[in-house]
């Protein structure tokens, strides 16, 4: 996820999350993350296992 500084220079802010549902991150709850990430100007990687 990239955020701006007031001189419009990118950062780079990296956070790690767990899913804990024992199905995985599936439609309902991908969409509301989907929903949320679309206010922001950024762009957002996922991946599984690293």
């Amino acid at each position: 996820m990239m955020l701006w500084r007031t001189k419009r220079e990118p950062v780079r802010v990296t956070r790690e999350i767990t899913i804990v549902n024992k199905h995985g991150f599936h439609a309902r709850p991908a969409a509301e993350f989907v929903r949320r990430a679309n206010s922001f100007r950024s762009e957002i990687w996922l991946t599984r296992n690293g």
